[in-house]
């Protein structure tokens, strides 16, 4: 490696990895008593970093693995990433002459042996690898101001006529589910299940699998732990108290996705979600439509791919099409449970004006809601804010076409309503966030985005002056009609982490009014996924470490995809949203991987190590494969075009009545009647 890479980033691995140096995170020396497979990936964790930092003869330990079945994926990938780091560190050192200044001095005090404390050397790594992150630890509040300030809104007067003023009649709202199959040493048999059944899950169990999910519900869960009913049977008891208070007559129109890990568990799904109902839930107020891949694909081959024939002459629309489903990276059905509203207000009820998106491990807490802002739920959505136009407060006008609310953890709710989830890290960074610290911009952002709380005659009053909110959550969220008509917003399929962040990035290259959120303060769901969800949190929290690593490579990806400029985008979605865009991403998670390898195996959580080094190596190498050649760019356009064309075709379902239309109409509420579910 007699590049200049070696001068750059191996004085740097050098002093990281001395057990002397005041800079070090830890001596590769200091090998954890562990077992065989533990040594051995100890072994080339630490040959890669090593052969990162100038050790030529480490190199030849991960050769040796070359040809081990066991091995030969982790090997393959830091052999990849011996080359491709160094190209693209001295990359962007030899084009960007602030990035070139930033290394040279952070080269220049580690080469020094100047005595600085830790809090000191991690701000200059940061400068670095992490800029996002400098300056926040120091005055969180000071960082917590300047970017409410940047998020300031004067409301323009009169507007907002698409608002909601009956929110439980106007309001279509949406949630995901994600089925994956039993946690190993699940009783099936105790759970009720027949032994048809049981053979056909054991059969799919055996199955690669396709997509990792945060909490996915393993098939065989206690009714107790299952997401899915615990979500529901919340959201009906919170709408209990709105039928109380008189704000609903009748039922609120539940939108439901099922999306699968394993391809296999499409065809059980359905059923398998019905059988719950059956027997355990008694939901009042709830009226509910279950969307499977299957049913997605129905409404392509009947419904819109012979409509984009018949009116707009588009032959053979249903390639294109797929990008309306529910199995994939969560982006998919994110884009799917926005854009389905339509289809209800067009066909099913023209008085449906907007929809919400609310996750099932979340729950509406009426009482403190009440209590502490005024409003209940179905009131909160009553506000002038939501459709209304703005000004920001760089000058620019903005179309508030989009809602965000917030969340409180289940075990802090007693301290208040507007007590953030995420907190300013009280312990020093781990070895991997020297170079990656997300949580602490998600903490500044936490506070200063979602926690605001609108007063009568302050500077913020929620009438005349509002925030407009980038970091928003995948539940408690929304769009009105008008403004997904008229932007088409979608979260590209490829997105499998922060799908919701990303939803509004394809946006931002439209001529029209920029679209954004408005700050709905009080807004407010409990986030109860620890209390009943723990098992498969535990069973799901490699896969989506993982995904975290990978969002760092489509983030920055897609950024440079747009038309709009990455430095301009990456402004506006500061600190928190806009940190997983770096100029460094490959080089990012690569060192982010493996020091967290080694974190893993120093602090002795072997299992966790193990996996993560295993299925890490191979999920990061396919999608660094996949992003060569500006793939994601054509995906993304690919994708654009798709949804161009099913909005195009919602527009003509949408107009006069004609012999045309009108049978379409018919065969989308006959579709919607197979995936209404009689839960009462």
């Amino acid at each position: 490696m007699s590049s200049p890479f070696t001068g750059l980033l191996s004085t740097l691995l050098n002093s990281l990895l001395s057990s002397d140096h005041p800079a070090s995170i830890f001596s590769l020396s200091d090998q954890p008593d562990v077992t065989s497979d533990a040594a051995i990936a100890w072994a080339l964790n630490s040959a890669f970093l090593k052969a990162l930092s100038g050790d030529d003869s480490a190199v030849a330990v991960l050769r040796n693995y070359q040809s081990d079945d066991n091995w030969c994926d982790v090997s393959a990938f830091y052999l990849a990433s011996l080359n491709s780091v160094p190209v693209e560190f001295e990359r962007l050192y030899d084009s960007d002459a602030e990035f070139c200044g930033q290394v040279d001095a952070l080269i220049a005090d580690l080469s020094s042996g100047e005595h600085k404390s830790q809090a000191q050397w991690r701000e200059a790594i940061w400068s670095v690898f992490f800029p996002d992150a400098c300056g926040l630890i120091e005055n969180p509040e000071k960082a917590q101001d300047a970017l409410r300030a940047s998020r300031l809104l004067e409301i323009t007067p009169s507007t907002g006529k698409e608002s909601i003023t009956n929110a439980g009649k106007q309001l279509l709202f949406s949630s995901n589910v994600l089925l994956s199959i039993p946690l190993p040493g699940a009783d099936l048999s105790a759970q009720g299940f027949d032994e048809d059944f049981i053979t056909e899950l054991n059969k799919i169990a055996q199955e690669p699998q396709l997509y990792w999910y945060d909490h996915p519900i393993p098939i065989g869960v206690s009714a107790e732990q299952n997401e899915l009913l615990y979500g529901l049977k919340g959201f009906d008891s919170a709408l209990a108290h709105e039928v109380e208070r008189g704000n609903l007559q009748g039922k609120v129109r539940v939108a439901l996705s099922v999306s699968v890990t394993h391809k296999g568990l499409q065809a059980i799904a359905r059923s398998y979600i019905e059988d719950l109902f059956l027997r355990y839930a008694q939901l009042q107020h709830i009226e509910l439509y279950i969307f499977t891949e299957e049913d997605t694909q129905a409404i392509i081959e009947q419904v819109l791919a012979p409509l984009a024939k018949a009116t707009l002459s588009v032959d053979d629309a249903a390639p294109a099409l797929q990008v309306f489903g529910v199995d994939g990276e969560y982006g998919r059905h994110y884009s799917f449970l926005k854009a389905v509203l339509p289809l209800f207000t067009y066909c099913i009820d023209s008085d449906i004006k907007a929809t919400f998106k609310i996750d099932l491990d979340q729950t509406f807490q009426q009482a403190e809601l009440i209590a502490e802002t005024g409003k209940s739920v179905l009131e909160h959505f009553n506000t002038p804010l939501w459709g209304a136009d703005a000004t920001r407060a760089d000058g620019k006008p903005v179309h508030l076409g989009m809602i965000a609310g917030g969340l409180v953890d289940q075990f802090e709710i007693d301290q208040g309503l507007f007590t953030p989830d995420v907190k300013m890290p009280s312990q020093p960074p781990r070895m991997d966030e020297q170079v990656f610290f997300s949580v602490l911009p998600q903490a500044v952002s936490t506070v200063a985005e979602m926690m605001t709380q609108y007063q009568k005659g302050s500077d913020i009053d929620g009438e005349t002056k509002a925030l407009q909110r980038i970091h928003v959550t995948g539940g408690t969220n929304g769009i009105l009609l008008d403004s997904l008509m008229r932007y088409r917003p979608f979260t590209p399929s490829f997105i499998g982490r922060a799908e919701d962040q990303a939803y509004i990035l394809s946006t931002l290259d439209s001529d029209d009014l920029p679209l954004a959120y408005c700050h709905a303060a009080g807004l407010i769901m409990r986030h109860d996924k620890q209390a009943f969800a723990a098992d498969a949190i535990e069973h799901a929290v490699i896969g989506k470490l993982i995904s975290d690593y990978i969002r760092i490579l489509h983030f920055s990806d897609y950024v440079e995809a747009l038309e709009t400029s990455t430095a301009e985008v990456k402004q506006l979605l500061a600190p928190y949203t806009g940190c997983f865009v770096s100029k460094l991403p490959n080089t990012l998670v690569t060192l982010r991987f493996a020091l967290k390898t080694a974190d893993f195996l120093a602090q002795g959580q072997t299992k966790y190590g193990l996996d993560f080094i295993r299925e890490g190596s191979l999920r990061i190498a396919q999608a660094q494969e996949e992003l060569l050649g500006g793939w994601l760019k054509q995906q993304y356009l690919k994708e654009r075009s798709g949804w161009d064309l099913y909005y195009d075709c919602l527009e003509q379902l949408n107009k006069p009545d004609t012999a045309v239309t009108a049978a379409y109409v018919a065969k989308v509420k006959n579709l919607f009647n197979t995936a209404y579910c009689q839960i009462n």
